[in-house]
């Protein structure tokens, strides 16, 4: 079994893909690096710190 762990911009295969305007209001966009920062009011909509490793 391959593991990725997504680290030094290495996405092992997987494709960021970008939704076509007009993109949605609620639409989930993931972005690299995006777990570093955790912004006020998002403390309880995602993980503190990477539980994958």
């Amino acid at each position: 079994m391959e593991r990725c762990y997504f680290e030094d911009g290495n996405l092992c295969g997987w494709m960021l893909d970008s939704p076509k305007p007009p993109v949605p209001l609620h639409a989930f966009q993931w972005l690299i690096g995006q777990g570093e920062t955790i912004y006020h009011g998002e403390e309880d909509h995602r993980p503190v710190n990477d539980h994958t490793l």
